[in-house]
This record gives structure tokens, sequence and C-alpha cells, in this order.
């Protein structure tokens, strides 16, 4: 699946200087398209009909500024990761309000070698698909990203989706070692969840939020040390 990275600067030497690093660093590694701009609007308007993977921005540009620009194409990606890149170092702490993967002083240029790895790393695993198998013919790819958590039920499966729900015929130990190191944890003999969902750990109970919505799914004595250790491990 080919990646859409965006650099947007409103001097064009700069978008220049950056899509130059951008090629030599990523173009032994993904496929992708990279797209220059030096209005901020255009970005915009790129986002309601092509999803931005990776989005290489200025803060201070004329019109808009870059932390809004990242608001308004979160409302169509959520999962855009943002490299802020900038000569304004007293920007630094507000845009943590934004969650930025990176913020790269256009001084210290070299950190972008890093940065893009790292970042293509992460877009890679949320690119990820797992196979619903429908029916015997008919199988529907979901983005592991979007995967909630996994129900037993007797000889079938629930795949719970951020946003949707399908029922087919598995077990979940199979399941369980297809997404070996993906972020899933058995938590009960009946569920398997998506750490990047769980809210909180409470007694015997974990809760999880998706969809606006918080439920509560059973947690195992026995399988309560190995989901706390998992679960900060993947917050470092």
């Amino acid at each position: 699946m080919k990646m859409h990275i965006v650099v947007c600067d409103d001097e064009a030497s700069a978008v220049k200087l950056i899509k130059e690093r951008l090629c030599i660093i990523l173009d032994p590694l993904i496929q992708y398209t990279c797209y220059e701009f030096t209005d901020p609007r255009h970005v915009i308007k790129m986002a309601k009909h092509t999803p931005i993977d990776l989005l290489l921005i200025d803060i201070e540009m004329p019109d808009i500024i870059g932390f809004d620009v990242v608001k308004e194409v979160r409302i169509y990606n959520d999962q855009l990761l943002v490299l802020f890149i900038t000569n304004m170092d007293m920007y630094v702490y507000e845009s943590f309000k934004l969650q930025p993967f990176r913020f790269i002083r256009k001084s210290h240029i070299n950190e972008l070698n890093e940065a893009l790895v790292s970042a293509v790393s992460i877009i890679k695993n949320n690119m990820e698909i797992f196979n619903v198998p429908i029916n015997p013919v008919t199988h529907k790819e979901v983005k592991i990203h979007d995967i909630v958590y996994f129900e037993s039920l007797h000889n079938n499966v629930k795949i719970v989706l951020n946003g949707d729900s399908y029922v087919f015929r598995s077990t979940l130990k199979l399941i369980e070692e297809q997404l070996e190191d993906k972020r899933f944890v058995r938590i009960h003999s009946g569920f398997l969840v998506n750490l990047k969902y769980i809210y909180l750990i409470r007694g015997s109970m974990v809760e999880i939020s998706f969809n606006d919505n918080i439920i509560s799914l059973p947690l195992s004595r026995n399988r309560r040390n190995r989901l706390i250790s998992e679960y900060k491990r993947s917050l470092r």
C-alpha cells in the first residue's frame, strides 16, 4: 500500500530541501507519493479526498498557521502523524497539545532522518491488514489498528471494530498466533484485546474505550500481571 506524504512550508526553498532529504531516506524503504505545498489551505483541501499519512509542516505561515492545518486534517484522518519543522522554538510547548510525532528545528534538520524512519515504521504498522472470512469465498480486509477486540463464541469468533463487528469461524488461539507482536493481549479465555483501546484496568475488569463508549470486559486473575506489563510497554 502506497503512503501519502505531504510537505508544506510557505517558503518554496524549504519545501524543496525537505523533499530532497525525504527522497534520499525513504526511496529505499517504501512506496509513497509526496505532495508539495506552499499554501497550507491546499493541504486541507487534499485531506478531504486523499488520506494523508504523514504531514511535515511549518508552523508560522500566512493566512493559516500549521496548528490549525493539523486540526483540520485530523478531522479526516485521526491516525495522521505530524512532524513540525520550524525555526520558532517558542511553539514547542504549544505544539504538544496536538501530539506531534516530532518537533524539528530547521537549524537541526539532520534530526529529520531518524524521525522519518521511525514515522514510516509506525505508519506501516497502522496500515497492516487482517482478513476476516465473511463466508467460505468472501474475505473483508480490515486495518489491524481498527480492531478493538476479539470474543470467543463457542466455535466462532466475534471481531469488534472501531465502528462495526463480524462473526466468523475460528479460534482465539489461532488469531492470537496470527497477531503476535501486534499489541494484542489475551485478558481472559474468551477475550483478546488491542492494547490501544484500553482505557482502564480496574480489579477484575478491563475498560475499553472506542466510538465515545466505554465497555467493561472480564480480566482473569492469572492474566493480570502480563496485561499490566504489556500495557506499560506499549506506552513507551
